[in-house]
Order: structure tokens, then sequence, then C-alpha cells
């Protein structure tokens, strides 16, 4: 397995997953936000999606994500707010609450 640099590590390996889900909360305006994506990869205390947001998510940050697949909900707070990429940001989500079995097979 590939060294993970210093401000990367993680607490659990991640893998391939291409969940569908619904991702809401509230923008640092106050606007609510819901958006439909896909995980690009998940563990069992988190994912990183790809958000079409204009505005940038600060780390800390609540959000609802619905497994479209089950119907399933789980709140996360973003941990990481990758950098700007064409069509939005990439961001790292780790649970709350870890719920066992949230990501179904993918996780």
């Amino acid at each position: 397995m590939a060294e993970q640099p210093v401000g990367e590590r993680r607490r659990e390996a991640r893998q391939a997953g291409a969940v569908p889900v619904l991702v809401g909360g509230k923008l640092g305006t106050g606007a609510r936000f819901d958006e439909k994506t896909t995980t690009v990869d998940v563990s069992a205390r988190g994912a990183r999606v790809q958000l079409r947001l204009q505005i940038k998510l600060e780390p800390g940050t609540e959000v609802t994500v619905e497994n479209q697949a089950s119907g399933e909900q789980q709140v996360f707070r973003v941990a990481r707010v990758g950098g700007r990429l064409p069509g939005g940001y990439e961001i790292g989500l780790e649970a709350t609450d870890a719920k066992p079995g949230f990501w179904g097979a993918a996780g």
C-alpha cells in the first residue's frame, strides 16, 4: 500500500465505490443545498464525493447524506475540502456516528 502524506492519514482505508447519494445541508450564507451525486470512494466512517457547488463548504460543516439505493440517511461533517475542480469541489466526509453497512456492498 502506498504511504499517504502526513496531512492525508486516515483512520481506515477507503475503497472505490460508486454509491448514488443525496447530500444536503446549509451553506455559509445560510442558503440550503441538496445535490445528487455519486461517491468516489467510501470507508466505514466516511466517503469522498464531488459536489457542483459554486461556494466552497468549510471543514466542520454538517451535512446529511442519503444513500439513494437504501434510503438510509446519516449525518456527516466535512473533514476535507479539495481544490476547485472543473464542475465543483471534492469533499471528504466523516460520519459523526457511523452506521454499520450504510454504504451497502461498497463499504
